[in-house]
């Protein structure tokens, strides 16, 4: 299938983006493509996106063949997750003042985790910690809980249902490196969510200060991980983490200054974007962006 994109695009930068480090087992990214094992409805299925032309993605299917109707949902489910529709004029016009960033950014769109568990397990582990520390983390729990197949001698994994933590052994999942406090965050919004108290769409019809009350409603997670889940989960450009130790550092080093309020306001309502911008910064300061 083929997914136009308003160029300039650049599918590395945004991937990099959704992976965080390249260990993420989740989104891997081999041979110039994005793949991923979705966890469909009607079973597994894996999907690659590679980069054709400056306004132009290919998505396959190497593995089982969907049907139409199915191959459309996950279209739609691609552009979501890579950010393809989202309006980015307000952060463009902000970042025209400072050519640093208008070249870092440029082609890059805001990527999302396809689900709220998922977004929580890609925050929850990572709490206090280095990006290389949570993302090591992360992999334990998706490696031996979700999902995987392997495609092309490529072993994919998708993130694991809320079912398969929720009924866990809580030894088990310390015994993979989690405190006691992330084991219960997570069980506990695994419960939260099988049981109906909370879900994707109550997150997506709510504003994005009530969505982060919400959310702020289940245990261990703070400010910093409900403004996380709501900008990598949700969307939502206006959710900034505060007091992100990596993210200050990141703009920092690559500004000359901390993420001020003054700063935050010039890049509102999409100040989100400047949590990406501290990412891809260090990404590209790694010699991942080529």
């Amino acid at each position: 299938m083929r997914l136009e994109v308003d160029p300039p695009f650049r599918l590395l930068a945004t991937v990099r983006l959704l992976q965080r480090r390249p260990r993420n087992p989740v989104d891997r990214w081999e041979e110039g493509a994005w793949l991923r094992l979705l966890d469909r409805r009607e079973g597994p299925l894996a999907i690659a996106v590679r980069q054709t032309a400056p306004d132009a993605l290919e998505l396959r299917f190497p593995g089982r063949r969907p049907g139409d109707r199915e191959a459309r949902e996950v279209a739609a489910l691609v552009r979501r997750t890579l950010g393809l529709d989202v309006d980015l004029a307000p952060f463009r016009r902000a970042a025209r003042k400072d050519p640093r960033i208008a070249r870092l950014m440029l082609g890059v769109r805001p990527p999302r985790f396809t689900s709220l568990f998922e977004a929580i397990l890609g925050v929850v582990p990572f709490q206090q910690l280095s990006l290389d520390a949570g993302v090591t983390l992360f992999a334990r729990v998706v490696e031996r809980y979700g999902p995987c197949e392997e495609i092309d001698s490529v072993r994919l994994y998708a993130a694991p249902r809320p079912q398969a933590i929720a009924e866990a052994s809580f030894d088990e999942l310390r015994a993979l490196g989690l405190s006691g406090a992330k084991v219960r965050a997570l069980q506990r919004a695994a419960t939260a969510i099988l049981e109906g108290r909370i879900g994707d769409e109550a997150i997506e019809e709510l504003p994005t200060p009530e969505a982060r009350t919400l959310l702020r409603k289940l245990p261990g997670i703070g400010p910093w991980s409900a403004d996380l889940v709501l900008l990598r989960g949700f969307g939502r450009l206006d959710a900034f983490p505060p007091g992100d130790v990596g993210v200050a550092r990141g703009l920092t080093d690559f500004l000359g200054a901390p993420p001020s309020r003054e700063l935050l306001d010039a890049f509102a309502p999409q100040q989100g974007m400047l949590y990406y911008v501290a990412l891809l910064s260090r990404l590209q300061a790694r010699g991942l962006l080529t």
